[in-house]
């Protein structure tokens, strides 16, 4: 009877062993699960932070070329230098050098009568390499090259929807806000907000064809620095993403670069004479002081070529010069 009633003890200790590995079985597979979701969802979550980081990075690329640059002519500089569209009056009384110098960009000392040599303050290697394979204007005595300097770019503030349109090729939508780059901050930490109206006049965008942008204005980051919407066309081309306008895009940056334009035609016709009359302008040659006076006119009528068309505006301009 011992023997029997050690066979079942026996029995029933395999069986209780039994549930006992089912029951450990059972939750070491739940947590090999679990682990394999955690897993999962790691790697998930790293891939999509690597494909967004890769997107944004497109999308700041195919933005760079829509910025905003300040031209600053270094070298040997004076009024005469009008090929380099430089102002006709002392170097050093300029708003665009008094502001660079404020902000110790660059350096302006005296170089002969009427003339001023302008240096970069501390420039990078990068900028030195470059700068040896400009070309320099020599037209009356200057001795100077054609620089233009970034003050802000479009960077993406935040991506809100990607649409697949191709197996390559997506439409993403996004904010993006103006951020000031390379010179930018160092005129907005130097420069009063009255300095700073005085310099956005001269801020252009290579994107309006070398025009002022009206959405930009240095003197007010707050609000030039609020998020605005945009769509871009994303490509993969082997590991790479490339970003291009949308049509949407591309209608509006047309859109921007005619206004920008019926903006300069504007502030030319409110600097034109009034039709009939004579506006006298005096100036003094820098070079023998003999002083020149002129005195403009103009006349002007409205023509349609055609109907359906808009009248044109022509104007005929004439002036007499007097020296003195």
């Amino acid at each position: 009877m011992r023997f029997s009633g050690e066979t079942e003890r026996s029995k029933r200790s395999e069986s209780i062993n039994q549930d006992g590995q089912k029951q450990d079985g059972k939750k070491l597979n739940k947590m090999a699960a679990v682990l394999l979701l955690t897993i999962f969802a790691l790697v998930s979550g790293c891939s999509g932070k690597k494909d967004q980081k890769a997107i944004i990075d497109a999308l700041n690329k195919g933005m760079n070329h829509d910025r905003i640059m300040v031209y600053l002519p270094l070298g040997r500089v004076g009024p005469a230098c009008s090929s380099l569209n430089v102002e006709s009056k002392p170097v050093p009384d300029q708003v665009v050098y008094a502001g660079a110098q404020k902000a110790g960009l660059i350096t302006i000392t005296p170089d002969g009568p009427n003339f001023w040599k302008v240096e970069l303050v501390n420039p990078t290697p990068q900028m030195t390499d470059a700068f040896k394979r400009v070309s320099h204007n020599t037209k009356d005595g200057c001795d100077a090259m054609a620089l233009s300097f970034s003050i802000a770019n479009k960077k993406v503030a935040e991506i809100q929807n990607v649409h697949k349109i191709a197996d390559n090729q997506s439409e993403v939508e996004f904010t993006w806000k103006w951020t000031l780059v390379s010179f930018g901050p160092k005129f907005v930490n130097a420069l009063s907000s009255r300095e700073l109206a005085g310099l956005n006049e001269h801020l252009r965008n290579p994107v309006l064809d070398q025009h002022f942008d009206p959405s930009f204005n240095i003197a007010d980051m707050a609000q030039t620095g609020a998020p605005q919407t945009a769509k871009m066309i994303v490509t993969k081309s082997g590991n790479d993403l490339e970003a291009e306008l949308s049509s949407d895009g591309k209608i509006a940056e047309a859109k921007r670069k005619y206004e920008a334009l019926q903006a300069q035609l504007t502030q030319l016709e409110n600097s034109m004479p009034k039709p009939g009359e004579w506006v006298r302008a005096a100036a003094t040659d820098k070079m023998d002081g003999s002083e020149s006076v002129q005195f403009k006119t103009f006349s002007e009528n409205k023509v349609q070529l055609s109907e359906g068309e808009e009248r044109l505006l022509l104007a005929i301009g004439c002036d007499q010069h007097l020296h003195l």
